[in-house]
């Protein structure tokens, strides 16, 4: 998997984003629990209250004579109801008020929840155009979905100790016309989600945001000067295990730019002789405009042949004066720039500007570049579902 499919996968879990008020949403759960027994209790001595009065009046009214015995009996049986009807009552109570986790759910949707709002305008008019492009983004929406965890002790015919209960909150999304959006059911933090924004971002870029062919110059110790035409449709930001520390042979990710370029038969097999020896670069390539990218200057980390099949290079005919050229596979990281270690995704895109990471998007996930044309990104603090209107679908959780 790429660095940028990662970000838009289902794979990793936003749970408990409400846990900030956990604590006190389990003392309001604790409180309304125990303002329900004293409403009930409450609510039976008024009512037992109130129909001995009745009852005092209806026999005194019917026949005056030993009113105070009836009365007395009437007090017995009253007082056997008020110890019998509670416990009944408390223990219907146990099966029919929510639990713990079904409170703090229905307490989200009445108070609001932080969420992330993203507005796409696209080009996607057909309602198969639109399921495309939604079966595209569903593992993001379901990845920033809300999941809340419980462990309920006792009550709802649970006896042995309790439970754990999983409530979700999900994500929803609509369609007004070729308008999407999408009401994420967990917030997208854009300082520590700035990978996925930049992906949704880039995508409203276009299909083609870079040329066809990027000319290049590349110097490596010990060879001539070489040109190289490059490739941005076939651009992906991936990353791999290096040796960090040779003493502990302590490995680290390092993130790059891996970008196919054409080059030269003869001036290859240097290049890859080169490679081979090289434990750190191999060489220094500089795009020759300057006028449509943010960072012209790399470090060539690695050279290789097709990175999906680690196959021989194929021999094919250059555009240009059907001079003969190979494809191989640069992989770039920009100058002077550190790509090793935790949050060296973010250093790259940072680095290497909108464009390449638009080109690695329209790579990785094509439906998004050609159907995002726009891309606004909102955050709201205090979310209620029927804020936004009506026509919201959920998102099912696949798991």
């Amino acid at each position: 998997m790429t660095v940028l499919s990662f970000y838009l996968d289902d794979s990793s879990d936003h749970d408990d984003i409400l846990s900030n008020g956990c604590d006190k949403r389990f003392y309001m759960y604790f409180l309304m629990q125990m303002l329900a027994i004293v409403f009930e209790l409450a609510a039976i001595l008024l009512i037992g209250f109130l129909l001995r009065n009745m009852i005092r009046k209806a026999l005194l009214s019917l026949n005056p004579k030993n009113v105070d015995k009836k009365i007395e009996a009437l007090d017995a049986s009253m007082i056997v109801l008020a110890i019998v009807f509670p416990v009944v009552l408390i223990l219907v109570s146990l099966f029919w008020l929510p639990d713990e986790g079904e409170f703090n759910t229905k307490m989200a949707h009445w108070t609001g929840y932080p969420v992330t709002h993203l507005t796409f305008d696209t080009t996607a008019e057909s309602d198969l155009d639109k399921k495309r492009l939604i079966h595209t983004l569903t593992p993001m929406m379901q990845k920033y979905r809300n999941n809340l965890d419980y462990h309920v002790g006792g009550g709802r015919g649970d006896w042995g100790g309790g439970h754990t209960v999983r409530v979700t909150i999900p994500s929803r999304y609509r369609f007004t016309g070729t308008r999407l959006e999408i009401i994420t059911g967990s917030p997208i933090s854009k300082s520590e989600n700035s990978m996925l924004i930049a992906t949704l971002e880039a995508a409203a870029m276009g299909e083609h945001p870079l040329p066809e062919r990027l000319m290049s110059d590349m110097q490596a110790d010990g060879l001539d000067d070489m040109e190289i035409a490059l490739d941005p449709t076939t651009a992906q930001i991936l990353s791999r295990r290096i040796i960090a520390d040779e003493r502990l042979q302590w490995k680290r990710d390092q993130c790059f730019l891996s970008v196919k370029g054409l080059l030269e038969p003869e001036k290859v097999l240097k290049l890859y002789a080169k490679s081979t020896q090289s434990k750190d670069a191999v060489g220094q390539l500089r795009v020759r405009d300057s006028s449509i990218l943010e960072n012209t200057e790399f470090t060539v980390v690695a050279v290789d042949a097709d990175a999906r099949r680690r196959s021989l290079p194929q021999l094919i005919k250059d555009f240009q004066g059907n001079k003969p050229t190979i494809y191989i596979s640069l992989s770039l990281v920009p100058t002077g720039v550190d790509t090793i270690g935790e949050g060296c995704d973010k250093a790259l895109v940072s680095a290497i500007g909108p464009k390449w990471v638009a080109s690695a998007v329209n790579h990785d996930t094509p439906v998004l570049s050609h159907f995002i044309t726009t891309t606004r990104i909102e955050s709201i603090s205090r979310f209620s579902p029927g804020d936004m209107g009506e026509g919201w679908t959920e998102v099912a959780d696949n798991r």
